[in-house]
């Protein structure tokens, strides 16, 4: 007994030495107040807001929290550490990013998932936060850059960011040049960064409980043995089947992560192969249904 004990304690001192997968999850809803937006809420119910313009508002206010809660409650069940926030305004929005990249430890993974607004603005793209913005100079003073944000996760061995945010933004008081957001020339060594659309567009919400990036990431992040180097591509399939046209949007993505680098690992790969281990072990049900560990 003695000796099953002392196994299972050096399995789990082991298991607890590996680095964790962390994830920044971010929503930010219309700029509209959260109590505006119950208001409108009830107002639709009660039949005080019957046109089908005020049901699109209250539905386009709480989708990027929806799709937000559907990414957080997927990775926490897989086993992400993750740090989840809501309506981050200019004096909030920053240092948030900041506390989760400095809890990044050496080689740990990094996922991070934005679902609201963003812009371009001279050839550089920024997170709307909530709020007003009567000038370029403002917002570009306080909001967070997308370079900016890739460069505070340096830390991570390998780092996936996600932008659900070719909306309009309606806090915003001044004309923007370019529509959507822009694409970046350089990322440091393994780094995937995926849109969910192609540049310079504004994409309306999807007509689904959830846009089709968070429900594609959603899946395909389970996938055993999930290749990094591939999971651009298979987002990209998973969003055309989602959008069932002929012709879909194919969504911007860059990536430079190397060969070799899985998450989900399901069984021993080759010893050259690098593995990103969850920080505790995970039964889960995998897409074909059956049960398989995952570390």
């Amino acid at each position: 007994m003695k000796k099953l004990l002392s196994l299972v304690l050096v399995a789990f001192l082991a298991l607890s030495a590996l680095p964790a997968q962390k994830a920044l999850i971010v929503s930010n809803g219309s700029p509209l107040q959260e109590t505006e937006l119950r208001t409108r809420e009830e107002a639709l119910k009660g039949g005080a807001m019957p046109s089908r313009e005020a049901a699109l508002q209250v539905k386009a206010m709480s989708r990027s929290h929806e799709d937000a809660a559907l990414i957080d409650a997927t990775l926490k069940e897989m086993g992400w550490k993750v740090h989840k926030y809501s309506n981050l305004d200019e004096e909030s929005f920053k240092p948030s990013i900041s506390k989760f990249a400095a809890a990044l430890e050496k080689d740990e993974p990094a996922l991070v998932f934005f679902s609201g607004e963003a812009i371009q603005i001279d050839g550089n793209n920024y997170l709307v936060p909530q709020g007003k913005f009567e000038s370029e100079e403002h917002i570009v003073k306080v909001a967070p850059e997308l370079n900016w944000l890739l460069s505070e996760l340096s830390a991570a061995s390998v780092r996936m960011v996600f932008l659900d945010a070719a909306r309009s933004p309606e806090n915003l008081h001044f004309k923007l040049q370019e529509a959507g957001l822009t694409g970046i020339e350089k990322v440091a060594g393994n780094t995937l960064l995926m849109y969910s659309s192609p540049l310079n567009t504004i994409q309306p919400d999807q007509d689904a409980k959830n846009n089709f990036l968070a429900q594609a990431l959603a899946k395909e992040i389970q996938v055993p043995n999930l290749d990094l180097k591939t999971l651009a591509d298979k987002i990209a399939v998973q969003m055309g089947i989602l959008h069932g046209g002929k012709t879909p949007p194919v969504p911007y993505s860059v990536s430079t992560i190397e060969e070799g680098w899985t998450l989900n690992k399901v069984e021993e790969g080759e010893a050259e192969s690098k593995r990103i281990y969850r920080s505790v072990p995970v039964l889960r049900k995998p897409i074909d249904g059956g049960v398989a560990p995952s570390f």
